[in-house]
């Protein structure tokens, strides 16, 4: 049966927070790691939570419910008809109450829980492996599975446990632009018990009973209300204590923060407990007590055995939140994107450019196929044509190679920058002899590798006066987006990081003057590769990114059918905070790039022995052209500034992926069943540029390109003879 179009509905606000505040400590706004292990309770079953990705049925059943009735109350309350639902490439936008799923809007679904919001499952069972417990016929009557929804600033005591239960606060969350939980009607803003005490009062008022102000007391000892008004008490988790009776109670608002004023700080895992002091009864040698008695002090007694340490636990993707980002997510589409630095095959040679546009054409056997268009990258007075490039393998990724000196010999080892050479001169041929173009592309790409640029603030986020948040970073040469996968310095370079924030901290110097960094947080992984043992499978990891896992099954079917092994990517720290400097570029997918690199002969007879060995071993990290690896870099406002005059005035970098009619960004979540229908779109095969051989000097041999070593230069011959 074929699945039905659903029009995707998207939220443009969150109050949503990751963690809470705990005393001096940060409390994980989710179940704890206790309740995260596998581990049986006092009757017997695997009582634990596990969070639900996007793609879950129970996690599309609720936002399907949750849409359908936002768009029907939304309408209601604007006295709208439902936008249609026969096109499943619309999509249907709130920024700007009742709440009831019982009959909801058919053909609407929510993209995602809002920012930071996430959906867990409690299971209790007797058999992981999904056997009914008792006669094999029917389960116990102690096994079930309940979900609950996480994010509330209350705390992770504040859940939600329906669909119909988190609709209220959905739908103040799409209309309440103060931000203002006092104007939320949901049972966790507003308790029943304070909607039922505000009733009383009304009555009493009404009836003409009660004649006492809010909060004078009543000298009527006889009097079962008792209404005072008196200081909320707090719990532990810092909120308003639950009222126990409604005869007796406090009409009491509860205090809960402001989207736009409070934000945890992001910390490396978690904080240390300090540990009790115990009093050793042994003493020194050197020094004895003075004899007098000494008061008894408090017995206190050592933990009986040592805690083990809590299993890490991989935190979910977040959401896709516009068209580009969740086309750069999926497999077989774009190597490379907009914005980015490249080297390009110009037939006998290679240069240096940027990529200002892509698509998709249809090629002659009527298949979806990457075209690029590039601006060739030169000094400030002369800039050559486009080209447009319609093989993937005309193409590599800046850090694949490392830049060469520059062809005038008297501009080598002189501290100078793009912006610091004297190009008239050198134009003018006052520095020797060279090729001026060559030389523009070789600083303007250094340059570049130095800098970062933040995209696409992330106004839902909460953060401090001081912190920004942002979906994605131009970091050098690369455009990396939240939710993939980054290649590290640590674990001797080996090492990928699965993004979840990129957070720019603002401060103030002691002069005056202000300062920022960038950092990133996310779970970081090692690879590992064991013997192959079919009855032990390495459990799939499904909070890895599409393309992650992708290449790992491609990986790991090349290796079990020649050595036996299996490779996994092990997870080693959660929520990790690393400056961007010790960022060394965005991941690429060895099934991919492995065979652009080694060529496809050399790639196929490593194939045939079984070797399959990770691409990122083969390039370079961000800073390597100019020896300031570790180093953050310049920040520039946007990707044009980071170019300068290195390309034409008035060039357009696109980031539009594919010949999208929408005009507006489109937001696009984790889950294929939804996407894959929005992404088969029609799109003409465009025309190639005529473009004329001599706009771009000749500066790499490809014919001697083998002979380089990958990561480490490459050799090559000048357009005019000379040699570097």
């Amino acid at each position: 049966m074929p699945r039905r179009s659903l029009t995707l509905v998207y939220l443009q606000q969150s109050d949503g927070i990751v963690a809470t505040a705990k005393g001096r400590a940060e409390e994980l706004n989710g179940p704890t790691q206790a309740q995260l292990q596998k581990s049986r309770d006092s009757n017997g079953l695997y009582n634990y939570y596990q969070v639900l990705p996007v793609s879950h049925p129970k996690s599309r059943e609720w936002r399907e419910k949750l849409g359908g009735s936002l768009v029907r109350d939304l309408s209601a309350l604007k006295g709208l008809k439902a936008p249609p639902t026969t096109d499943s490439k619309k999509t249907t936008f709130y920024t700007s109450t009742q709440a009831n799923v019982k009959s909801t809007a058919s053909g609407y679904i929510l993209a995602d829980f809002p920012e930071n919001y996430r959906l867990y499952e409690h299971v209790r069972v007797a058999n992981l492996n999904g056997v009914p417990s008792s006669n094999g016929n029917a389960r116990s009557a102690n096994e079930r599975r309940d979900c609950y929804l996480y994010g509330h600033p209350g705390g992770r005591k504040k859940r939600f446990r329906s669909p119909g239960e988190f609709l209220p606060h959905l739908i103040w969350l799409s209309t309440d632009l103060s931000a203002n939980h006092e104007n939320c009607e949901c049972k966790i803003c507003c308790p029943d018990e304070l909607i039922q005490a505000g009733k009383d009062l009304i009555r009493l008022h009404a009836d003409g009973k009660d004649k006492v102000r809010l909060g004078e007391k009543r000298d009527n000892s006889g009097d079962n209300l008792g209404l005072t008004e008196k200081k909320p008490k707090l719990n532990g988790d810092g909120n308003v204590a639950k009222v126990e009776s409604r005869s007796n109670t406090s009409i009491v608002k509860k205090n809960l923060p402001v989207r736009s004023t409070s934000q945890p700080q992001i910390k490396n895992e978690s904080q240390p407990q300090p540990k009790p002091q115990i009093q050793t009864q042994t003493q020194s040698t050197s020094q004895k007590p003075a004899a007098k008695p000494t008061p008894p002090q408090p017995a206190v007694q050592a933990p009986a055995a040592a805690t083990p340490p809590a299993l890490l636990s991989p935190t979910p993707l977040p959401g896709m939140k516009n068209y580009d980002q969740a086309v750069d997510a999926q497999c077989n589409k774009f190597l490379y994107r907009s914005g980015e630095v490249v080297w390009f095959n110009r037939g006998s040679a290679w240069g240096l450019a940027v990529i200002t546009m892509r698509q998709l054409f249809k090629d002659q056997r009527h298949q979806d196929r990457p075209q690029y268009t590039v601006q060739p990258l030169s000094h400030p007075f002369a800039h050559p044509r486009t080209m447009t490039m319609n093989q993937e393998e005309m193409l590599r990724p800046w850090l694949a190679w490392s830049a060469p000196d520059p062809t005038h010999e008297t501009l080598v080892n002189k501290g100078l920058t793009y912006d610091t050479v004297d190009w008239s001169g050198v134009l003018q041929r006052r520095y020797g002899p060279g090729d001026a173009e060559v030389d523009g592309s070789i600083f303007a790409a250094k340059a570049i590798d130095g800098c970062y640029t933040p995209f696409e603030r992330l106004t839902s986020a909460r953060t401090t006066v001081s912190d920004t948040q942002y979906n994605g970073v131009y970091c050098g040469g690369e455009k990396i987006w939240l939710g993939e996968a980054i290649r590290l310095r640590t674990g001797l370079g080996k090492d990928i990081m699965i993004l979840h924030r990129l957070v720019e901290r603002s401060s103030q110097t002691a002069k005056g003057a202000m300062s920022s960094d960038m950092f990133v947080v996310g779970d970081i992984y090692s690879f590992q590769t064991v013997t192959y043992n079919p009855q032990q499978p390495i459990p799939a990891n499904t909070f890895l990114p599409v393309r992650v896992q992708e290449d790992l099954n491609y990986r790991n079917r090349i290796t079990i059918a020649n050595k036996s092994q299996i490779s996994y990517w092990k997870l080693i720290q959660s929520q990790a905070r690393l400056g961007l400097g010790e960022v060394k570029g965005r991941w690429y997918e060895s099934r991919v790039l492995l065979p652009i690199l080694k060529g496809q002969a050399d790639f196929a007879l490593s194939l045939s022995k079984g070797e399959i060995g990770d691409v990122g071993s083969m390039l370079n990290g961000r800073g390597d052209a100019t020896n300031s690896a570790n180093k953050l870099g310049a920040k520039r406002n946007d990707r044009l500034e980071a170019f300068g005059s290195a390309i034409p005035p008035g060039t357009n970098i696109e980031g539009r992926a594919l010949n999208n009619p929408h005009t507006q960004p489109l937001n696009f979540p984790m889950d294929p069943a939804l996407t894959a229908p929005s992404m088969a779109m029609n799109i003409d095969q465009p025309q190639e540029q005529t473009v004329n051989d001599t706009d771009m000097s000749e500066f790499v041999d490809v014919n001697q390109m083998d002979e380089g070593d990958y990561g480490q230069g490459y050799l090559g011959n000048l357009g005019n003879g000379g040699q570097f």
